[in-house]
């Protein structure tokens, strides 16, 4: 799923939608944005129908874009294990969060000399959680902040630009580095949609 169209990226640069001279070069600068946008900054990735979680352990929230319906949890529960797939009862679902049940164990308890077992909820940790999922569209702030900033990579052919480093396109070579000076209107209006743990802010 693309995060915006050229048609966004022109409408942001107000050109018409029947000019085809810069197409060529306005689909790579739209690829860079993309690129930057998924791998860099947004928290989830919008192209995507499946997430993957690490360590995660039973009871933790596991978070997905907003509208998504859950279509198959898998875990893996040790590095070299193979995934399995969990069954309903093995999982809640609200809203756009998922929630591992946890696994309810019998061991023997010795009181007063003899053997009670008895139930205790002990919490597991999974290496790996998979969640596969549908139903998700791109939010209009991310579209537009997308378009916008593959508009500004654009326009920014063939001067040297302030975290723009080597990529090509077409006749130029740039991309845009994982700090770059990002102008702060297209930071602001995806910034909902932020990676926690994002290097820009």
């Amino acid at each position: 799923m693309a995060l915006a169209s050229l048609a966004d990226v022109k409408r942001t640069l107000q050109l018409p939608e029947t000019t085809t001279e810069e197409d060529s070069q306005l689909t790579k600068a739209l690829q860079v944005a993309e690129d930057w946008m998924t791998r860099v900054y947004l928290r989830y990735n919008y192209s995507s129908t499946v997430k993957k979680f690490w360590d995660v352990r039973e009871d933790e929230d596991l978070f997905l874009p907003e509208g998504a319906t859950v279509v198959s949890v898998q875990v893996q529960t040790s590095p070299n294990g193979t995934l399995r797939t969990l069954g309903a009862a093995e999982y809640d679902v609200e809203d756009n969060r998922v929630r591992l049940r946890p696994s309810i164990y019998e061991y023997p308890y010795p009181t007063t000399g003899t053997d009670t077992f008895v139930a205790k909820r002990v919490l597991g940790t999974n290496n790996r959680v998979d969640i596969t999922y549908s139903g998700v569209t791109v939010p209009s702030p991310v579209r537009d902040a997308t378009a916008g900033l593959a508009a500004w990579v654009w326009q920014s052919q063939p001067i040297t630009t302030k975290g723009i480093t080597s990529e090509s396109i077409g006749d130029y070579s740039y991309s845009l580095s994982d700090t770059g000076e990002i102008p702060t209107w297209i930071k602001m209006m995806a910034r909902p949609y932020r990676a926690r743990r994002s290097l820009v802010p």
